[in-house]
């Protein structure tokens, strides 16, 4: 009998938890947040075009800009830092935007580290406790969408990233994802290859310039 009742308490939890992923996430911010992308200067993205979920592994540069706040002045924005070793995988958070950047700040932040995935995630403090959204749905509660990433057609590299800062998986939530924009422009550090084609050109350039100049003597 308890053994029965062990496994049909484990099925109730089971289809409770698909239920409760089912349901914590539905539409894309609508036209509220269409109607914030025109003000905005990117009325050319639709928003239901989105993506979720979208980590950066890569060596180089990553350029914020924070676009709108859209009322919520309490939010803080950030990187966080996943890095993979032999042992497991460490998380740092590095704040970008405090609760006080004023819209229209703009920030950079070096991805310069060995074996590193960056995700992001948007903060509100209230008295002595953090609430923490991020932007990979498995680490909030249920696995809520918290952040939606549109890529902007017309920029390569760059990317729009549309948060609502509460909790999507309440059922009186709005999804209207305007708590806060933030635009993200990802600058590649060249690789290796790269590097030696460039140091090649330049050497054979110095080479055919040290040619020209002796011949020049010559003559």
């Amino acid at each position: 009998m308890k053994g029965r009742l062990l496994v049909l308490t484990v099925v109730f939890m089971t289809l409770f938890a698909i239920q409760g992923n089912a349901s914590v996430f539905s539409g894309s911010g609508g036209s509220s947040l269409q109607s914030l992308f025109t003000e905005l200067g990117y009325g050319h993205i639709d928003v239901a075009n989105y993506q979720t979920d979208i980590n950066f592994n890569l060596r180089g540069m990553m350029e914020f800009q924070l676009l709108t706040r859209s009322g919520a002045a309490d939010l803080s924005f950030g990187v966080l830092e996943s890095q993979h070793r032999w042992w497991g995988t460490s998380y740092r958070h590095k704040q970008v935007f405090d609760a006080n950047a004023a819209e229209g700040a703009s920030a950079t932040f070096a991805a310069d580290r060995d074996n590193m995935t960056y995700g992001f995630y948007i903060s509100k403090r209230s008295g002595w406790r953090t609430t923490r959204y991020y932007s990979y749905s498995p680490f909030n509660r249920y696995g809520a969408v918290q952040a939606l990433f549109y890529e902007d057609p017309q920029n390569a590299g760059s990317y729009l990233m549309a948060w609502s800062g509460s909790y999507t998986g309440d059922p009186h939530s709005d999804h209207s994802y305007s708590d806060m924009v933030v635009r993200m422009r990802v600058h590649p550090a060249p690789e290796p290859a790269t590097w030696v084609l460039l140091a090649s050109g330049l050497l054979g350039l110095g080479v055919l310039y040290t040619a020209r100049r002796k011949h020049s003597e010559l003559t």
